[in-house]
Formats: C-alpha cells, structure tokens, sequence
C-alpha cells in the first residue's frame, strides 16, 4: 500500500485560499507548527510528525481515473501528503484523517481522500462515503467525521 495520500477539492477557492484554511485549521489541531504559513504550504511543508505537505492547482493523473459510478468529480485543488515511512506512520494517517475531516467542515464541494490505490473518502453532491475497510476506518477515526456519512467502497476505473 502506498504511503503517499491526495485530498482532491472541488472548490471555488484558490489554492492560496485553501493552504489558509490549512493553517487557520492545522495550528490549533496540532498538526502544524506556528511557525508554517499558507505560502509555505504551496510549495512544501511539513507537519508536526514529518508527513509532507503541498496545496497546488489540481492536476489530473493517468493513474487516477475518474470514479465513473459518481459522475463527473473535477478537482480544482490538490493537497499531496507524503508520509514520513520511518515514523508513527498510524499517528501520521489519524492526523491526516483529522486536517481533512476539519477542511470538509469549513470547505465546501465535492472531496476525493485517496491513495494511489484506494479510494478511502467520497464526497459527492454533500454526500460522504467512506471505504469499507475497517482496518483503515476505526471507529476513533470515524468519530472525527462529520455526520451523516455511508459506508461504500468506490473504485477508480
């Protein structure tokens, strides 16, 4: 499985907007240091546990098919996560699930939280799906959740 996460965002925000949201919700949450800024965040940052982060202009890739059985998702910004491998790699996803559950609240529009080969989270039209491995989504990581949502595995094509 790889390592590496991408939150896709539909969205009328600009990237520089997201990244802002990014911090105005990463800060308090813990995640990111006081020290990181928007800016940085366009470029590359990383979080309090070493994950690697980017906000950029959404740019679509061959080995990310469109998820057909949604219809048309059309992300215009991208947050890239990459893991630190060596460390508290389960502490790093819970994180993660935490800064986008936070972004999902202040952000609206459709959302897809992947890797390169599970699609984990679905929003569509206001509708959140979620995989249905429960090895991924335990319940402390369903908790920070907003309600209501579905269990439903989504495939790229």
């Amino acid at each position: 499985m790889s390592l590496d996460y991408s939150l896709d965002l539909t969205t009328g925000l600009a990237p520089e907007e997201v990244a802002e949201e990014i911090v105005k919700t990463g800060r308090p949450l813990g995640i990111l240091e006081e020290s990181v800024t928007a800016q940085q965040l366009l470029a590359w940052s990383t979080t309090t546990r070493q994950t690697w982060l980017q906000v950029s202009p959404a740019r679509p890739q061959p080995w990310h098919p469109p998820i057909s059985e949604l219809g048309a998702i059309t992300p215009t910004v991208q947050l890239l996560f990459e893991l630190n491998k060596n460390d508290q790699i389960a502490e790093q996803q819970n994180d993660l699930i935490l800064l986008t559950a936070a972004l999902l609240q202040r952000i609206r529009g459709d959302a897809v939280f992947s890797n390169l080969d599970v699609v984990w989270l679905v929003r569509k039209n206001g509708t959140l799906d979620i995989h249905e491995d429960n090895d991924f989504w335990t319940p402390e990581r369903i908790a920070l959740l907003p309600r209501p949502y579905t269990r439903h595995s989504h495939r790229y094509e």
